[in-house]
């Protein structure tokens, strides 16, 4: 099974690979020539490979439908290639033809049609993005701290002036000689507090207690606004997160307890013991049979028809509650999913899809108890439970018919207002009308199907209904107990087996994305149900009272109430509420943020914010340009052997702080703890930089970024070379991404030249494909001045890729066109690795040797696929 996984998911990166990345809307077209395309443009979203989808709207965009969908689906069977976007919150599902053509890609719905641009990650800007702002060293470490504060049992806690004035002043200041406003708080809260103002987020290990102790603090200190904001978003996505996993808990409690009545009140075996008990083997007539060593059962605890009728009523009861509680998760999830991380989503799924196979665990449990009760009854025992159950079934009859012609009339008034509001001529004058014209006849065409669907199914019960009432009382009798004996029948033969095959897939084959993609799939239709019924409650008031009392559970009622179904003063009031998760619903979050401060969705409090999201360099960067508080200095000095060469002769000195250059670049925290001179001295001279290098870099380290094009070539690669010796990777990063969009056919060969002294690797593997592209670059001096071995593996990428390689003897420039030489050398290559994977999966069966050959080769190969050679 794992290598069946691991085939399906390289056969799926190998089809989708080419969808995966960022994508531009460019423009739109629609048919009648409506609409301002221009209100699209800078819209940007995001396919990764776990399927989800993230959108980028600039300020000012008209709003579609389709921006609120956060999972994709690629279906490529019949061309052409389909991408679905799917709103689990709103039940909005957009099915796109696509047409994909190298870095361009055309979605089309109905009449309109959007032309999407691949976006490279040329683009310099984008990093900034993505790094994180943080002097959470400084606080652990302890380094120059300069004060401290007593926590509430009486230990300290060292820190920094200079930190906390920045970015949390008070009006006495932060000052050894003061009485801190955070003294006295409980350790735990008061760690908090700090790696709240020294990373602007909260710790990993918080908990809930801790986190509501430090609720009240904003109120005393007015800079401490934004922790408020961060307790908040803590406090919401816990609380949706436990009540969650209380619902869930209390469905399979009810799954249970639906299991242990069908079983006599007793609890019934595990499933492996209980799959032993049924029937294997089928006869043609398709009747199951039992194999000559089943034992026969004892006396059925469900023998008795009126016990049966009671342990029937208990479990539907138990079911309709269940039932209200997963919508109720459903609903939960759809509300609240943007106040969670992308990290807690994740897990949250996975303690559904655990807890899903749980209950379908237990209704297989259930199917097999249920024909442990069933099969064994006499002839006679089957007449008597028919016979008791003859009026019980007319009544039945008689609630599903009223129900069902209330639902019938709820859904025509629904589907009647709905096609009035269509019919409305409107002008459309905007984007956005457009696609809801074009969601909106979508969604009646939807509503319709599920209106004839269920007219069938109440005309096909409503004839079984008048046949049953025509019966006899003693054909009523058979009748009954033939549906008996049919149910037996089907769950012997369908349901056990349908449940095993399940339960086999979940535990297999079922990756995280397929299960991701279900879950929404099913949450959005239901969604899309609720929403449809909350929009049109006074059509289904009546019905969903009349459920209640059919039920005639409190916490039935509950539920119902907390997601708005039924109104306080409706259902059961005569019996006492169970103690439940569904009785304390969660607050919807307001979410006002501030804006520098607002954190990005799917970030959690616990996270470190993105630097564009931080306010920490906001705080800090005034440091640098100001000087003030600086405690320590730095001199760039020219050399002593070349001053008179030298432009830059004068000393120039720059103060700095301690424990903001120690906490942000660690090679400097080692230079200024060395205990040497610089560390007593508090003064770290430098020569061999230009310090029109050295103040770019040190204004890196306060405020968190650069605008790199403003600077030339020249000065982007010696702060490259800088950034690498002073070890800042994140500087030097972004030197290798604006050099990257920088590369053409003169500054190819030497970029890959500093890219591979300075282990440059994003850059190396770019300039290794711009000469892959461009074999005629191997002609020029420069790739002669390269060293020699990286000559030759310049030469053996080209000659791989189909190119032309040259130098390849001493004897002269050799010339070979692609062909039949480079698929020889491919040859070679993929025997080489052949050998040598044949020898490290010594021990493994043969199949799975082949499997992980076959799927080494298609990864070895696919570099050599190009329109050139013929692979």
């Amino acid at each position: 099974v794992d290598l069946y996984v691991l085939t399906d998911l390289h056969d799926m990166e190998e089809v989708e690979g080419p969808f995966y990345g960022t994508w531009k809307i460019c423009c739109l077209e629609v048919e009648d020539g409506s609409g301002d395309p221009s209100s699209l443009e800078g819209t940007e979203f995001h396919l990764d490979e776990s399927g989800d989808v993230h959108w980028t709207v600039p300020d000012g965009a008209e709003p579609l439908p389709f921006f609120s969908c956060e999972t994709y689906e690629i279906v490529l069977e019949d061309p052409p290639a389909k991408l679905t976007f799917l709103d689990s919150s709103g039940g909005a599902i957009m099915t796109f033809k696509c047409q994909l053509m190298s870095d361009t890609m055309v979605l089309i719905y109905n009449k309109m049609s959007l032309h999407c641009s691949k976006v490279t990650a040329d683009d310099t800007s984008r990093p900034f993005g993505q790094m994180t702002y943080s002097l959470l060293p400084a606080l652990d470490e302890g380094f120059f701290a300069d004060m401290s504060i007593r926590a509430a049992d009486g230990s300290k806690i060292p820190c920094h002036s200079t930190i906390l004035t920045a970015c949390c002043p008070t009006r006495l200041g932060w000052d050894s000689s003061v009485v801190s406003p955070l003294t006295g708080l409980p350790r735990p809260a008061l760690q908090a507090v700090l790696h709240y103002i020294y990373t602007n987020s909260l710790p990993s290990d918080a908990t809930e207690a801790t986190v509501k102790q430090m609720q009240d603090l904003p109120a005393k200190l007015p800079s401490l606004k934004g922790l408020g904001e961060l307790c908040n978003i803590f406090l919401q996505s816990t609380a949706v997160q436990q009540r969650i996993s209380q619902l869930l808990s209390e469905v399979q409690s009810s799954v249970e307890l639906i299991t242990t009545a069908a079983n006599g009140g007793h609890p019934p075996e595990d499933l492996g013991s209980l799959l032993t008990t049924i029937p294997t083997s089928r006869s043609r007539s398709g009747r199951c049979y039992q194999p000559t060593s089943l034992s026969a059962p004892g006396q059925p605890a469900l023998s008795d028809p009126s016990r049966l009728y009671a342990t029937l009523k208990t479990c539907l009861r138990e079911g309709a509650v269940a039932a209200a509680k997963l919508l109720m998760v459903s609903t939960l999830f759809n509300d609240h999913k943007g106040e969670l991380a992308r990290e807690e989503r994740k897990q949250l799924l996975q303690h559904i899809r655990l807890n899903v196979f749980r209950y379908v665990h237990e209704l297989c449990r259930l199917a097999i108890v249920l024909w442990q009760q069933f099969s064994p009854l006499t002839q006679q025992q089957k007449a008597e439970i028919g016979t008791y159950f003859v009026p019980e079934v007319e009544a039945v009859w008689d609630t599903v018919s009223k129900l069902g012609f209330d639902m019938r009339a709820a859904l025509e008034q629904v589907i009647r207002q709905t096609d009035d509001r269509s019919k409305r001529k409107h002008k459309i004058i905007r984007l956005g009308q457009a696609f809801k014209k074009a969601l909106h006849a979508r969604e009646l065409i939807r509503m319709k199907k599920l209106q004839e669907k269920l007219s069938s199914f109440f005309v096909q019960m409503f004839q079984k209904r008048e046949e049953f009432r025509n019966m006899s009382d003693a054909e009523k009798a058979r009748s009954v107990t033939k549906g008996f004996q049919f149910i037996i029948d089907e769950i012997t033969t369908k349901v056990v087996l349908r449940v095993r095959e399940m339960l086999s897939f979940m535990e297999g084959r079922m990756q995280p994305r397929e299960w991701k993609y279900l879950f929404k799939f099913v949450t959005s239709r239901v969604s899309w149900v609720y929403h449809k019924v909350i929009s049109q409650r006074q059509h289904f008031d009546q019905l969903i009272v009349t459920a209640c009392e059919y039920v005639h559970r409190e916490e039935f009622s509950f539920v119902l109430r907390s997601l708005q179904l039924l109104d306080e003063q409706d259902g059961d009031t005569d019996i006492e509420p169970a103690e439940s998760a569904s009785v304390h619903p969660v607050s919807k979050s307001t979410g006002c943020h501030p804006k520098k401060a607002s954190r990005p969705l799917g970030l959690s409090a616990t996270c470190l914010p993105p630097a564009t999201h931080s306010w920490l360099p906001d705080c800090i960067g005034p440091l640098f340009t100001s000087g003030a508080m600086a405690d320590m200095s730095f001199e760039i000095r020219p050399p002593q052997s070349d001053q008179e060469q030298l432009d830059w002769m004068d000393v120039n000195v720059f103060p700095a702080h301690r424990c903001i250059v120690a906490a942000r670049c660690s090679w400097l925290r080692r230079a200024l703890q060395s205990g040497m001179i610089e560390d007593i001295s508090r003064k770290v001279t430098l020569s061999d930089v230009n310090p029109e290098i050295f103040k770019l870099f040190l204004q890196f380290l306060y405020c968190g970024s650069l605008d790199m094009k403003s600077l030339s070539t020249e000065q982007i690669a010696d702060l490259m070379v800088f950034s690498d010796q002073y070890e800042t990777d994140e500087l030097k990063h972004l030197c290798e991404l604006q050099l990257r969009s920088q590369l053409d056919h003169d500054s190819a060969v030497s970029f890959l030249n500093l890219a591979d002294q300075y282990s440059a690797r994003t850059l190396r593997a770019a300039t290794l494909q711009y000469i892959m592209d461009n074999p005629s670059l191997l002609d020029s001096e420069l790739f002669g001045e390269l060293s020699e071995p990286l000559q030759k593996e310049v030469a053996e990428l080209v000659q791989w890729s189909g190119g032309t390689h040259l130098k390849t003897s001493e004897e002269g420039n050799v010339q070979q066109k692609p062909g039949h030489g480079s698929m020889r050398r491919i040859g070679q290559m993929l025997d080489e690795r052949l050998a040598v994977l044949y020898k490290l999966s010594n021990g493994a069966g043969l199949w799975e040797t082949e499997v992980l050959v076959g799927m080494a080769c298609s990864y070895i190969i696919q570099p050599a696929r190009s329109p050139g050679l013929p692979c």
